[in-house]
């Protein structure tokens, strides 16, 4: 599938993908890097970093998916899952170092990114980029998640339907059908329900 891209030959795939890459980048260097200076609870933490042991390192190094995309570190994915075990404790170390210095190693802050057409034709101001990651920053994504929405959770309003794990708008459908149907059913109410 090619991208349109105003005023570059579509034969020129290399002119191409320059003008992809400048587009998508443009978004991101828009906005200043954060300030650490302003994060009060920044480092250092009262609250220790969570601890990545190795035997949770294997099981995650073991469900890796061999048919997965590659990504930018360039380690296949069939290594990862199959030297699980000799992998688990080093790579415990390196993420449990990076979590308590509040460094990221810098191969895990590239991207392999690619551009996915929104509609058709494809244009280059409709493409939604897709960003493969290193294998390793996922696990310390995910991990750095659970302890976060770990720590949150006891916080969330239980009418937040978005952005949790096993509840969707459908169970807010249902919660707005159940008060309506509870308030109908005492007598002298007066309801009105108003769709936007």
């Amino acid at each position: 599938m090619i991208i349109d891209v105003p005023g570059v030959d579509t034969g020129n795939h290399l002119a191409v993908a320059n003008c992809i890459n400048k587009f998508l980048a443009k978004n991101s260097q828009k906005h200043q890097a954060n300030n650490t200076n302003f994060l009060p609870a920044y480092l250092p933490s009262h609250v220790p970093p969570p601890q990545s042991h190795p035997w949770e390192i294997y099981d995650d190094l073991k469900r890796v998916s061999v048919s997965k995309a590659g990504c930018p570190d360039n380690i296949p994915q069939k290594i990862i899952n199959e030297c699980a075990f000799e992998l688990s404790l080093p790579v415990s170390h390196i993420i449990n170092a990076s979590l308590e210095h509040g460094v990221v190693p810098t191969q895990w802050k590239e991207a392999n990114v690619i551009p996915l057409p929104k509609q058709t034709p494809p244009s280059i101001e409709k493409v939604r980029p897709i960003s493969l990651t290193p294998t390793l920053a996922k696990f310390v994504e995910k991990r750095v998640s659970k302890s976060i929405i770990k720590a949150i959770e006891p916080f969330i309003d239980s009418q937040q339907y978005g952005n949790q794990k096993g509840v969707s708008t459908t169970h807010c459908l249902i919660d707005v059908y159940h008060k309506l149907i509870s308030e109908a059913e005492k007598p002298g109410t007066v309801m009105s329900v108003h769709l936007l």
